[in-house]
């Protein structure tokens, strides 16, 4: 059963928690959940949170990220590629991904990550049919 880590960076708690279901129904594990009260916050996550969210991805085979995200958003990213995790990174625009701006992360640049360009519940069928040998049904 692969084990997956879900930012909730740039997601709102409804687009979290429906992705989270759609993955699991992969047979995908999530390593951690992120609480509903993180999402009204717009400030960063406590001691706690950040410890608990490392650990999730230290777990994690895959870590699944959009852009532009927030300020944790850069860490997760380069925590998962320095710990050899499969990284996914989607954005809602191309202009995310391709031209250096306050808005793309660097990492989008970095050699064996994978990109798409969609809406957050359209990511679902794009990572199915990516990653079709992962996919329990």
């Amino acid at each position: 059963m692969l084990k997956y880590y879900l930012s909730p960076s740039g997601l709102s708690f409804f687009e979290y928690t429906r992705l989270c279901h759609e993955f699991t129904a992969f047979g995908w594990q999530l390593t951690w959940s992120w609480p509903s009260k993180f999402f009204d916050l717009d400030q960063k996550p406590n001691s706690d949170l950040s410890t608990q969210a490392v650990k999730a991805i230290g777990d994690a085979e895959l870590f699944i990220a959009f852009l532009p995200g927030r300020f944790n958003t850069h860490f997760e990213i380069g925590l998962a590629y320095a710990w050899a995790n499969e990284i996914v990174l989607a954005a809602p625009h191309i202009d995310y991904l391709n031209d250096y701006n306050a808005y793309v992360s660097h990492h989008v640049f970095l050699p064996g990550i994978v990109n798409f360009i969609c809406e957050p519940l359209e990511l679902p069928q794009k990572l199915k049919d990516y990653y079709l040998y992962l996919v329990a049904n």
